[in-house]
């Protein structure tokens, strides 16, 4: 049986730049490494984040910041009109998911006066129901010294010596050559307990 969620509970996304991709000039394209905690990102995959997100980061006066180093998204449920919080409200949800189907409950949301969505999945494993809620406020963060100390120490910012070019640099050379990118990153739905990424 679930647990309810509280309904206090803000959640947190740590979020770090995945240095082995070296540099890259547009924001959309920077690749990131995530996880709620430290212990998950082994095993999580690159992604690059949604337009909701870059448009939160540049409003913030975090780009510069993230495609640095990375950055910290926290969500509740909760009203927070102050402070950097803006309002998601959700769009389009998947209110037929089907257990058997696989996957897990997936919902689109975008906030009224910002360009982009971003994407949810309902992270309660318990449930056969999509329990995402129909508005979240989120708002972006730089991340604190002890994660990027963290994330430094642990190899997630190295990158090959030398500047590192992409195969996007070489498209136009090669038209035959397929790049693949990165899948875009989906926000984890509210816990059925409060965590730490440290």
């Amino acid at each position: 049986m679930s647990r309810k969620p509280d309904l206090q509970m803000i959640w947190t996304l740590s979020v770090l730049r995945h240095g082995a991709q070296g540099a890259v000039d547009e924001l959309s394209e920077v690749e990131f490494r995530f996880a709620r905690m430290s212990n998950e990102i082994e095993g999580s995959h690159v992604r690059t984040i949604p337009g909701g997100l870059i448009s939160l980061l540049t409003e913030s006066g975090l780009a510069d910041d993230a495609m640095e180093t990375g950055f910290i998204i926290q969500m509740s449920r909760l009203q927070r009109p102050v402070n950097g919080w803006r309002l998601f409200a959700m769009l389009a949800g998947d209110v037929s998911w089907n257990p058997y189907r696989g996957g897990s409950p997936r919902s689109v949301y975008a906030e009224m006066e910002l360009p982009g969505t971003v994407e949810f999945v309902d992270t309660n494993c318990c449930s056969f129901l999509n329990q995402l809620p129909e508005r979240i406020w989120i708002r972006v963060l730089p991340l604190p010294t002890p994660t990027i100390a963290w994330a430094f120490s642990n190899g997630i910012y190295d990158c090959p010596e030398g500047e590192q070019r992409t195969l996007h640099d070489w498209v136009d050379l090669c038209e035959t050559l397929s790049v693949s990118k990165a899948g875009e990153l989906v926000l984890p739905g509210p816990p059925s307990k409060q965590y730490e990424f440290l």
